[in-house]
């Protein structure tokens, strides 16, 4: 089985459908996330990596191989940022 992401449960998040923010709290920052960083947000929420990169190429067209190295990237930097957790799978 392989890892899920979920939200840190210190993750703040506004999500009203056409914006989208996150920031650890108490004391942020706060990221304002654009359309694809907001669908890989959205994606990665109680989900696998390959699940991500699925919905991402589902939404986009573009070829795993070409998204999966800026995906990897950018899940890296909020889990090092404290707003996603990886928990390993059984």
């Amino acid at each position: 089985m392989s890892d899920t992401l979920h939200p840190h449960p210190l993750c703040g998040v506004f999500d009203d459908g056409a914006e989208l923010y996150v920031a650890r709290l108490p004391d942020g920052p706060i990221l304002a996330l654009d359309e694809v960083s907001a669908l890989i947000w959205r994606s990665a929420a109680y989900g696998s990596r390959a699940d991500v990169v699925a919905r991402v190429v589902e939404a986009t067209g573009e070829a795993p191989e070409a998204v999966r190295p800026y995906i990897d990237a950018f899940l890296d930097d909020l889990v090092s940022r404290g707003l996603l957790v990886v928990t390993p799978g059984v």
